[in-house]
Order: C-alpha cells, then structure tokens, then sequence
C-alpha cells in the first residue's frame, strides 16, 4: 500500500495510546480506542476533537485503511461545542464529538 499524501489543508493520523501525526488549530483530530496493533483499531468508532476556542467552523481529512481514499470532514460550532455536518462516509463509521481538554 503506498503511503497517502495529504493536501496542506488536512491531516493524516492514528491515535494508539497517543497522537502521531500533525493537527492544526482549527482542525478536528480523530482517535480511535487502544488495541494491540493496528489491525485490531475499530475504524467504524471514532471520536473527533478541535482544538479552537474562536473558529466557527473547522475541517479536516480523514482516510480509512480498508478504502484509501481521503474522506473530508467539517465540523460547525454550537452552543454545546462542535458537530458533524453532514457524513462524508455515508454511516460507515459511528461519530462522537466530544470537547478539547
């Protein structure tokens, strides 16, 4: 499998017991449960957290080993925080916004 090449706007990650990858202020971060290798990861649960306390708005990229594709993402802020709009993997995957520390 040849490695992805994000555009300069996005982020490519895996989160096991801690983040590898680059994010962006602004940018939603996706993280997966902790699991013995990688092959065990449930991609189908997935949490995302931003990291702003101004942007109105924030998007990212995210890439799903079992298709390769670079999926956008775009999160609107609310009175509560962030949520998804709209689903860019059409129910593959089970999204949970939850606050920045």
């Amino acid at each position: 499998m040849s490695p992805i090449e994000p555009p300069s706007f996005g982020f490519y990650l895996v989160t096991l017991p801690m983040t590898f990858g680059l994010y962006r202020l602004s940018h939603p971060m996706a993280e997966v449960g902790l699991a013995q290798s990688t092959g065990e990861i449930d991609w189908h649960s997935l949490e995302l957290k931003v990291f702003s306390s101004r942007a109105e708005a924030a998007e990212g990229l995210i890439c799903l080993p079992e298709d390769g594709e670079l999926h956008a993402l775009r999160l609107e802020r609310t009175n509560a925080g962030f949520a998804l709009e709209g689903d860019a993997l059409q129910d593959r995957v089970s999204w949970s916004v939850v606050p920045s520390a």
